[in-house]
């Protein structure tokens, strides 16, 4: 892929799309599958991790928005047929560092694509509710009754989950209003909402109900001919109407700077528990008994799952640690196991506690397990030490009574004073 920036203003961000999931026609339903290999990559960031998803009507210059967020007219791939280009969903293989947070930027397949069925294109907008930080809704700059109905329809499809406490797992919500040609106006989120209420009162009401955060951003056409829009991957920046490039930068530096890590609630998600949140929202999906994706469950189960984890690798780096006594060799003195107990358990304790995800109560049990099974490590060297020094005194003694002691013990030496043995004997 040959790289062409989409402007100075926009970090230029290196790599390429990869898969993350598509679906499969069962005689039970629709099943969503998704690709080891995007896993992998999610599975590698150990910083707190933000999602942004690209979500919106096939056709309406989604994918070249989704690259847009990485600085480049290229990146996800762009179709220039009647049909969608993107199928199930692509992630950028490469998630880019930004404020202490690792960026997946994800595009998604459209939403009304004639030639996707109904089950699957809901179950797929779910996922997107469930899984982003930031989601963003592409739509006409003209908002007709048809794109009302859409989100609209977005509002019900969130009654499909079960939210924790409140719904604040419901990512950022930002529309974006292409090919807008009108004059601007000074608000557009109450320009936006104004329009939906005049058509669907309910639709506005639930959409300031569910997304606390909610912004609306304009872009007008990118004033090239239509043969050339088939080709956007490829154009040049400069070709491009400047009002266009100075919109879309806006917008972008305005997604980025309201972006947040993706919270499971306290707590930020790594790489790591993401995917095993997102396993578990897709395994949810796919079980044809339920009904509704159940956030707390999902939740619940990625907290236990970076727990366990969490104990793996932390008891591992307490023992590699304590076994710095064993290539000394035991036994060693008891100031020294103690100096060598608290610096392990120290480095074991910073890497639970950078692992472990949850709410207070949970936290509080999760570190009392950790404490305990520390606890059952250190008594084992402790009895491999103290086992060691008995039988180092033992030999020692031996040595002694040997060298020392046995020899004045001997019929010819027994009437011999030796001091030596006499002071031993004292």
């Amino acid at each position: 892929m040959s790289p062409n920036p989409f402007s100075n203003n926009i970090p230029f961000r290196q790599g390429n799309p990869v898969h993350l999931l598509n679906y499969m026609c069962l005689d039970e339903g629709v099943a969503i599958l998704l690709d080891e290999k995007a896993l992998r990559i999610l599975k590698e960031i150990h910083e707190p991790i933000a999602v942004i998803t690209v979500v919106g009507s096939y056709r309406r210059g989604k994918s070249y928005f989704a690259n847009a967020l990485l600085g480049r007219h290229d990146g996800f791939k762009l179709g220039s047929s009647v049909n969608g280009c993107t199928k199930g969903i692509d992630i950028w293989d490469t998630p880019f560092y930004h404020k202490g947070k690792r960026v997946v930027i994800i595009d998604c397949e459209g939403i009304d694509d004639p030639n996707q069925e109904l089950p699957w294109a809901n179950k797929l907008f779910i996922l997107c509710l469930a899984i982003s930080s930031t989601l963003i809704y592409n739509i006409n700059g003209i908002v007709g009754r048809d794109d009302i109905e859409k989100l609209f329809l977005m509002t019900k499809i969130v009654s499909l989950i079960q939210p924790p406490n409140d719904h604040q797992f419901l990512p950022n919500l930002v529309v974006l209003l292409r090919d807008f040609q009108l004059d601007s106006p000074p608000d557009f989120v109450k320009y936006f909402l104004n329009i939906i209420s005049k058509t669907n009162e309910d639709a506005a009401n639930e959409l300031t109900k569910f997304f606390k955060k909610f912004n609306v951003y304009a872009i007008p056409h990118p004033g090239i001919r239509q043969d050339a829009m088939r080709n956007m991957n490829e154009i040049e920046t400069d070709k491009l109407d400047p009002i266009f490039v100075e919109k879309v930068e806006e917008s972008v530096t305005k997604i980025f700077e309201d972006l947040h890590p993706k919270y499971l609630n306290a707590s930020t998600m790594s790489g790591v528990t993401f995917a095993e949140f997102l396993e578990r929202c897709v395994a949810q999906i796919n079980d044809p008994a339920n009904t509704v994706l159940s956030i707390p469950s999902a939740y619940e189960s990625t907290i236990n799952y970076a727990a366990q984890k969490a104990y793996e690798s932390s008891l591992e780096l307490y023992n590699d640690m304590m076994d710095q006594m064993n290539f000394k060799g035991f036994p060693i003195s008891w100031d020294e196991f103690k100096d060598v107990h608290n610096i392990a358990f120290e480095e074991a304790l910073k890497n639970f506690i950078q692992q472990i995800i949850g709410n207070a109560d949970q936290i509080q049990s999760f570190r009392k397990t950790f404490h305990d099974k520390i606890t059952g490590l250190k008594d084992q060297f402790y009895m491999k030490n103290s086992t060691a020094m008995s039988k180092y005194h033992e030999e020692w003694a031996h040595k002694l009574w040997k060298e020392h002691v046995a020899p004045g013990l001997e019929m010819e030496n027994l009437f011999v004073i030796n001091n030596n043995s006499f002071k031993l004997l004292i």
